[in-house]
């Protein structure tokens, strides 16, 4: 009974958007929603200090807490990619290397140290998103970041078998920086910061204790762990680990900017062990890492949508047009034949494709 009303206030509200002009694509054009991504690598062992991207300094934990920091803008869609890698042997990958890669949706890192020198290394992947509310008269309210951290491991090899100072680390973290509107004049800002995710899976060995005991492990309880022993081999498989996190309510004229930061890290002291640490393989073309900007829907369901960009406007329109069509005719909204719309994202990736051509 409710279905031709509802088709014709579909109708109402997608055709001014197919109508209008580029120069006037509201509302999107009031939220502007940017990525930028870096990546480095910083390989030491022996008297060796090899680097390739972003100038990595440790203590990595005090490195990673300055904002905002130097960055490569991305455009979703594009495949646009940031990548740092380093072979511990110059043109001999079997010797080891460092890796970080970085895109407009994936982070992923990797340490393998193949040789035999005390040292310590590091791959970190940075992503920052900004969004900029224009809006004067409401809040962005129900916004969210979704993301997966792909599966990874840590793995030590000690030939003494006693793991004495030795470590392995992989870590993610995701914080924010929210700007609000100060002053009766305005120019001025309110910051407000906070951390939404601190993942970790750390491998840390003690001499001091017996077999198998001599390597402890840690976590921050979000990754499925299982750990071997094998002679001289310790090893820590990380399951994939994915969640959606809740954004701060952005004020009117307000912005607030997502740090995602991603890094693995190795390091000995002696020269008889080898090291691996990896969230995902970024030595590999496919990824199973991913984050994406989400909102709830007006209704207050947990049905998520991805906010689309200015550029995908056209394709919102013709999505709220085609479903005002099939209510109008009484034939079921379905999955069409050969799309790969989800339930969870406005985005038709074939259409997409089309509209980019």
């Amino acid at each position: 009974m409710t279905r031709r009303p509802t088709a014709r206030l579909l109708m109402v509200m997608a055709l001014p958007w197919l109508l209008a002009t580029p120069a006037a694509a509201e509302p999107f054009d009031l939220i502007g929603v940017s990525y930028e991504v870096n990546t480095g690598v910083r390989l030491i062992f022996g008297s060796s200090d090899l680097r390739d991207g972003l100038p990595i300094a440790f203590p990595i934990r005090e490195y990673l807490a300055v904002r905002p920091y130097t960055a490569q803008p991305v455009v979703p869609g594009s495949g646009d990619r940031n990548e740092s890698y380093v072979a511990y042997a110059a043109g001999n990958p079997d010797s080891g290397f460092g890796s970080a890669l970085a895109d407009a949706s994936t982070l992923e890192v990797g340490i393998d140290k193949n040789v035999g020198a005390p040292g310590g290394s590091v791959a970190l992947a940075r992503m920052s998103m900004t969004i900029k509310n224009s809006h004067d008269d409401r809040s962005l309210d129900l916004m969210q970041f979704s993301f997966g951290i792909p599966a990874g491991h840590i793995e030590i090899t000690d030939f003494s078998e006693t793991f004495d100072a030795v470590f392995g680390r992989v870590i993610a973290s995701i914080d924010y920086v929210l700007k609000s509107p100060a002053g009766g004049f305005g120019g001025t800002w309110d910051e407000t910061t906070g951390s939404l995710l601190d993942y970790y899976v750390r491998m840390d060995g003690d001499s001091g204790l017996p077999p198998p005991h001599q390597v402890q492990t840690t976590s921050s309880g979000h990754a499925d762990l299982t750990t071997t022993l094998d002679g001289n081999t310790f090893r820590m498989d990380i399951g994939a680990y994915a969640a959606t996190l809740a954004l701060p309510s952005i004020p009117p004229y307000g912005e607030l900017t997502v740090y995602y930061d991603m890094y693995a890290y190795v390091g000995a002291a002696r020269a008889e062990v080898l090291a691996e640490a990896f969230l995902g393989d970024p030595m590999t073309l496919s990824s199973d890492g991913w984050f994406r900007l989400t909102s709830l829907d007006d209704a207050g369901s947990d049905d998520q949508t991805t906010v689309p960009e200015p550029g995908g406007l056209l394709l919102v329109a013709c999505g709220m047009l085609g479903a005002a069509l099939l209510r109008a005719t009484g034939r079921p909204a379905g999955r069409s034949t050969g799309s790969r719309c989800s339930r969870q994202q406005t985005t038709c990736e074939q259409s997409a494709t089309s509209l980019r051509g």
